[in-house]
């Protein structure tokens, strides 16, 4: 690291203001953003100071400029990429350097990248195609004219500027056709995804028939929105054409003519004297395909797979690390806050893929060096700031931070009062955008201080998540609503914190409709939120609706991919279904976004060990609990998966331990369980007292359905076989959809051969496919029913 990093990265850690001027590179290069980052390294949009032009820079990545040669290489490079003159190829200007690592600077075009086109449209008609491959191949058959191979053409390097013209980039890397000798280095050039075969070999014979190749990757990607080559490593990718044939594009685009097909699979011959002979016969072959008359459809939006990160082609990744509180305890809500500000704000930034809460929340409190943070966490970017607080007054320095090189791409001071917190994150959103080259949508901003204020300290509270908590949160969140009563931010917050209120406490009609009413003033005020919907959702779960529910929290996530609260409805919902692996996923993802979601530990114990996968259920607990609230969840979870075992060894641990844990609501009922499984016997206030709650009219069915379901457990773990099978019944008069449980509990084993039990579950079952299909948009997988030794 040199010493102005150093000194920079010292300043940050001490809370100090950071400097806000542009970072400049040789003296000469002002840095205003970043455009994107490669295989070959980052590309910047610089100011020419000399000059007085703005233009574009790229780093060459360090192993790249210490392989033996590669310098002078790239310099002779340089002066031959210089010589292609024509309006489908950026200029190369010079090769430099810069604190002992070498750069290039290009012609800067403003517009869009291929792969950002691919991104939004998924995939593109075969008209389209020919409109763009047309230019395409015309700027190679100009660099190819004067000897000059690309090697590393992918749609990345297509840019589409603002007046529509097509410009091929990065010729700065481009080799002289036929060059060997001094100029030869081991390192493969070029990107896995589109490298032909002799690239992959390191091959010293690379001509323009490379290029070629990798023209054919981009049409199959562009017409069927995949790579060719797919694997779990960049090595699998690389090396699966030195081994297969090139797949066929029409497996996955029949409509696709067979013209084009063939040529497709002509570029991305095995050999390169099976590939066309320039880049002109395939322009000639694509002018002679006749068009479809008709508007081809676009392709269905991908179905994401839950937990999975994906990162979209041209999408820049970003991490904002947790803010740090430079003043009293007592204000570290206000730099939490600004973090899930900047955090919500840029995840919903098209171009730019944030990593999510839950993930870069580890980091909070610890000195580190952010390049290294950034690299754990495999983005491109990140943002570090600091808040502090004097009084009334607040000030917030903020910086973003090139991850490749350690360039500072952004910094900047905001000044100003607590209340004014998110109209500083919203201008640093904006800024942040700015310097990615991005374009933020704008927000309407809060007005009112102190609503912000109460809104803030609102959604601290509601995160906590316990019941106590969540009524601080409502109070919070009401007061700011009184006061910004038509801000839908606020009243989104609000009916959320309402919802989840009636969804876990038995509640009065007053406080229940107080709910229903600002939920739908929520969604009418905000229809383009997903926290509206996340809220209906709750409602509806109280209300038995779970199709209804089901629908909304898939709406939610339409529209908010990463609200943490529909992420968690979700995981809950669905590990009460046949689709017991997305449950697991949900779960973990939602921790992702908000790692104070720590009942999900215990919604995924109960699925672990339905699926009798027992050393997960052991490494869950082995965490402690977090707090009184997590301890009823812990110990009650517990007690009843050490039923499903029948061991009493462990009934026997947790009466040990809890004479040792601080008191908790659930402790006699955890006791109670405890008890039936070491006696094997149900006594009769523990019987009469689970009827009493399973039939209470005055609870949610689905807390009557859960005491349903406990009573079964323990009546099955008696051999009463008559009375479980009346429980189960009951539960399922509750509107039970729980059909992973009544399938894989192994305390139900003895009854499962009955009709009584076949009937009920043929109606469980048709509820859980229907909720799965309304939530999944999919036909509900099936988990083989578990037998008695599962365990």
């Amino acid at each position: 690291m040199t010493d102005a990093k150093s000194r920079t990265l010292a300043a940050v850690e001490s809370g100090a203001s950071l400097d806000p001027a542009p970072q400049t590179i040789a003296g000469r290069y002002e840095v205003l953003g970043l455009l994107g980052v490669g295989g070959m390294g980052a590309v910047y949009r610089v100011r020419d100071k000399e000059l007085d032009e703005i233009i574009a820079l790229k780093m060459l990545r360090r192993e790249l400029a210490d392989s033996p040669g590669i310098v002078e290489r790239f310099r002779r490079e340089v002066k031959l990429a210089r010589k292609v003159t024509h309006v489908n190829v950026a200029r190369t200007f010079d090769l430099g350097e810069h604190e002992g690592e070498r750069f290039l600077t290009m012609e800067l075009v403003e517009g869009e990248s291929l792969s950002a086109l691919l991104a939004r449209e998924r995939r593109l008609s075969l008209s389209r195609l020919v409109d763009l491959a047309l230019p395409i191949c015309a700027g190679l058959a100009a660099a190819h004219a004067q000897g000059i191979v690309h090697r590393d053409l992918k749609p990345d390097n297509v840019l589409i500027a603002k007046d529509g013209r097509v410009v091929l980039t990065d010729f700065g890397i481009a080799r002289a056709a036929g060059a060997e000798g001094s100029q030869r280095t081991a390192l493969p050039i070029g990107t896995p995804a589109y490298m032909a075969p002799e690239q992959v070999e390191a091959s010293p014979h690379v001509d323009a028939r490379a290029d070629l190749y990798a023209l054919g990757a981009m049409f199959f990607e562009l017409l069927t929105g995949q790579l060719p080559w797919q694997g779990d490593s960049v090595y699998a990718v690389a090396a699966m054409r030195l081994v297969q044939p090139p797949p066929d594009p029409r497996t996955l685009r029949p409509d696709l003519p067979d013209a084009v097909a063939q040529l497709i699979l002509r570029c991305m011959a095995r050999r390169p004297e099976d590939r066309p002979s320039s880049a002109e016969e395939v322009a000639s072959r694509l002018t002679s395909v006749t068009l479809p008359a008709s508007p081809e459809s676009i392709a269905p939006p991908r179905r994401a797979v839950p937990g999975q990160v994906r990162t979209e082609p041209g999408q820049k990744t970003v991490a904002v690390l947790p803010f740090r509180n430079a003043g009293p305890a007592e204000d570290e809500y206000l730099s939490d806050g600004l973090t899930d500000d900047l955090i919500d704000a840029l995840s919903m930034t098209p171009g730019l893929r944030v990593r999510p809460r839950g993930v870069v929340m580890r980091y909070k409190g610890t000195v580190s060096d952010p390049r290294e943070i950034g690299r754990e966490l495999d983005v491109q970017v990140v943002v570090e700031g600091t808040v502090r607080t004097a009084g009334d007054s607040l000030r917030v320095n903020a910086r973003v931070l090139s991850v490749a090189d350690g360039f500072q791409l952004w910094a900047r001071r905001f000044d100003g009062t607590r209340s004014e917190v998110l109209r500083m994150g919203d201008d640093t959103s904006r800024a942040i955008a700015e310097a990615l080259t991005v374009e933020r949508p704008t927000r309407a901003p809060l007005t009112d201080p102190v609503a912000v204020d109460l809104y803030l300290r609102g959604r601290h509270e509601f995160f906590k998540f316990w019941t106590e908590a969540t009524e601080r949160a409502i109070d919070l969140l009401r007061q700011a609503h009184e006061r910004a009563p038509e801000d839908p931010l606020i009243m989104s917050g609000y009916a959320l914190a309402l919802a989840r209120r009636v969804s876990v406490v038995r509640d009065d009609g007053d406080r229940h409709e107080l709910a229903r009413k600002t939920v739908a003033k929520a969604l009418a005020l905000a229809p383009q939120m997903g926290e509206p919907y996340a809220a209906l959702a709750s409602i509806q779960t109280h209300d038995g609706d779970m199709l209804g529910a089901a629908r909304s929290l898939r709406k939610a996530l339409q529209l908010s991919p990463q609200l943490a609260d529909a992420q968690d409805q979700t995981a809950r919902m669905l590990s009460e279904t046949s689709a017991a692996v997305d449950a697991i996923l949900r779960a973990r993802q939602a921790m992702q976004l908000e790692p104070r979601l720590v009942h999900l530990r215990y919604v995924m114990a109960r699925v672990h060990g339905l699926l009798g996968e027992w050393d997960e259920v052991e490494r869950i607990f082995r965490i402690p609990p977090a707090d009184l609230d997590d301890a009823n969840l812990y110990w009650m979870t517990r007690g009843r998966l050490a039923s499903w075992t029948r061991k009493k060894e462990k009934a026997e641990a947790i009466l040990r331990e809890l004479d040792a844990a601080p008191p908790f609501s659930f402790q006699m009922m955890v006791r109670a369980v405890c008890g039936v499984i070491l006696k094997e016997e149900m006594p009769g206030a523990a019987r009469a007292f689970l009827e009493d709650r399973a039939r209470d009219t005055t609870a949610t069915t689905r807390t009557r359905a859960f005491f349903c379901q406990l009573n079964a457990e323990l009546l099955g773990y008696v051999h009463d076989h008559e009375a479980a099978l009346v429980a189960v019944e009951e539960a399922c008069a509750c509107g039970l959809y729980d059909l992973l449980w009544l399938d894989r509990c192994p305390l139900l084993d003895e009854i499962r051969d009955t009709d009584r039990f076949y009937e009920a579950r043929r109606q469980v079952e048709a509820r859980s496919n229907a909720v799965v299909t309304a939530l999944l948009g999919a036909s509900a997988p099936t988990v083989t029913p578990a037998s008695s030794d599962s365990t």
